[in-house]
C-alpha cells in the first residue's frame, strides 16, 4: 500500500506538465479526448488507490507477476501496551516478515483487466481463521475500462478495497487513519474521470447486518463480511478533485461510508468484543495532498457521523464516535539511490482500548512517527522508523460490553529497520 501511494505521487511529479490534460483538450478536435498510455496509467493508479501495490500497470502486455517480501527487526521500550515503570517491563525485540503478497493482472482485452491479489495475513475472509495468519485472496476483481479511446466511465466488480480514504504516505507504519478506514468487501463499483480534474465513483456491497445478524457455529455473529447477508446493507461515494504540474500538484477527495462496522477494524473490534452491530455507523474521510518539488504535505480526517450506542461503546460516559487525523510532511530526493524522510503527528478520538486489525498495540492518542527510506538497488528498499506512542488519559475511559478501560496516561517508543524487495 505504501509503494504504491508513493507510486502515485512519482507520476503525478512526472507526467504533469500543464494542467491536467489541458493541452490535449485543447489541442485535439475529437468529441472526446484520447488520452496517451501515460496518463491512462496515472488515471488507473488514482480510481485504485486503495487497491494492492501492483506497480505500473504494464498495458501493452498481456500478463504482469508482480509482489514484494519484506523483513524487520523491531525493539518496544515496553512489552506490553502503555505498561506503567512499576510492571518492570524491559521491552521487548523480535524479526518479523512482513505481510508478504504475490499480485498478477491480466489485460484480457483492451477494455479489461484482471487483478488477483495473495497474502500472506491476517485472514479476514475465513470464519474458523478469522484474525489469524494464513495465505488467502485479498483482491479477485475484474475493471473495465479503456481511457486511452474515449471512454470517460470505468467500473470494477468482484472482491476489493473500496475508495473509502487515500493513502499517500511514506511512512512505514500505517496512520491510525489507514487504520479506521481501510475497507475490503466483494463489491460493485462505478465511476467516472474527467480532463479536467475532476473524479468519482459509486460501490455497493453486502456489508455488515445489524440487529439480527447471521451466527456462525459457536453460536456467535459471524466474522465473515462476505457470507453473511444475502442482501446490500452497504454502499459508498467518492468524489476528488486534482490538479498538477511537474513542480506542484493537489488532490482534494472526499468519500461517504454508509457503515463504518464494515471498516476492517471496527469489523475486528466488534468480533474480538463479541459485539453485535446495532446499527448502522455513516462515516466520512477527507484527504488533501500538496506536492511542490521534492516536498510533499498530506492531512486525512476519518470519523464516525454519528455515535455507537452506550451499550456498546461508551467512551467518559456517552456512546463513543471515533475518529482519527492525520498531519505528514515528506521529503524526496537523491537519484541512483532516491531517499525519502517521512515525519507524522496523528491523533485519535474515542477508540480507547481499539486496536488496528489484527490486534497488537492498542490504537494511541496522540502518534509522532519518523520513517527514512533509503533505496539500496533497484526496486530494494531499507528502512528505519522511530515512532513515539501516548496513551489516553488516566481520568478516559472505555466501556466496551459490560468491560472498562481505562488510560494509562503513559507512552511507549518503538524503533524498527528492515527491508523491503519489490518484484
Amino acid at each position: 500500500m505504501k509503494l504504491k501511494a508513493l507510486c502515485g505521487a512519482m507520476i503525478l511529479l512526472g507526467i504533469f506538465s500543464n494542467p491536467v490534460f489541458g493541452d490535449t483538450i485543447q489541442q485535439t478536435p475529437l468529441p472526446k479526448p484520447v488520452m496517451t498510455q501515460t496518463q491512462e496509467m496515472f488515471w488507473y493508479n488514482l480510481i485504485d488507490r486503495n487497491s494492492d501495490y501492483t506497480g505500473p500497470v504494464v498495458f501493452n502486455q498481456t500478463n504482469h507477476l508482480s509482489g514484494f517480501i519484506s523483513a524487520s527487526l523491531n525493539v518496544q521500550t515496553k512489552r506490553s501496551s502503555y505498561a506503567s515503570d512499576s510492571q518492570n517491563d524491559k521491552g521487548s525485540t523480535s524479526l518479523s516478515i512482513t505481510n508478504p503478497e504475490l499480485y498478477y493482472d491480466s489485460q484480457v482485452n483492451p477494455w479489461a483487466l484482471a487483478h488477483v491479489a495473495l497474502s500472506y495475513n491476517n485472514d479476514f475472509n475465513n470464519s474458523s481463521n478469522f484474525g489469524q495468519m494464513d495465505m488467502f485472496f485479498t483482491e479477485a476483481n475484474v475493471t473495465l475500462q479503456n481511457f486511452t479511446q474515449g471512454g470517460n466511465l470505468w467500473s470494477k466488480i468482484g472482491m476489493q478495497y473500496l475508495n473509502f480514504g487515500a493513502d499517500h504516505s511514506d511512512l512505514f507504519t500505517n496512520p491510525v487513519t489507514f487504520d479506521l478506514y481501510q475497507t475490503n468487501a466483494p463489491a460493485a463499483t462505478i465511476g467516472f474521470v474527467n480532463v479536467d480534474g475532476f473524479y468519482g465513483d459509486a460501490f455497493a456491497y453486502n456489508g455488515v447486518p445489524y440487529g439480527s445478524p447471521a451466527t456462525d457455529t459457536s453460536g456467535q455473529p459471524s466474522p465473515q463480511v462476505a457470507d453473511n447477508s444475502n442482501n446490500i446493507h452497504g454502499y459508498g461515494l467518492d468524489l476528488g478533485y486534482i490538479y498538477g504540474t511537474s513542480t506542484n500538484g493537489f488532490n482534494l477527495v472526499v468519500d461517504y461510508l454508509a457503515d463504518l462496522n464494515t471498516t476492517l477494524m471496527m469489523h475486528w473490534n466488534n468480533f474480538s468484543n463479541k459485539l453485535t452491530p446495532t446499527k448502522q455507523i455513516p462515516g466520512d474521510a477527507v484527504d488533501a495532498y500538496y506536492h511542490i518539488g521534492p516536498w510533499a504535505f498530506d492531512a486525512s480526517y476519518v470519523a464516525a457521523l454519528s455515535s455507537y450506542d452506550s451499550s456498546q461503546y461508551k467512551f467518559n460516559g456517552q456512546g463513543a464516535k471515533p475518529a482519527a487525523y492525520a498531519l505528514e510532511a515528506d521529503y524526496n530526493f537523491g537519484t541512483t539511490h532516491p531517499q525519502s524522510f517521512a515525519l507524522g503527528f496523528q491523533q485519535t478520538r474515542d477508540m480507547l482500548g481499539m486496536s488496528a486489525f489484527g490486534g497488537g498495540i492498542a490504537m494511541p492518542k496522540t502518534r509522532i512517527d519518523f520513517t527514512w527510506f533509503y533505496t539500496i538497488v533497484n526496486n530494494m528498499n531499507l528502512n528505519f522508523e522511530i515512532q513515539n506512542n501516548q496513551d489516553y488519559r488516566k481520568s478516559d475511559s472505555m466501556l466496551t460490553k459490560g468491560t472498562t478501560t481505562a488510560g494509562t496516561g503513559n507512552s511507549y517508543n518503538y524503533f524498527g529497520v528492515g527491508y523491503k524487495l519489490i518484484f
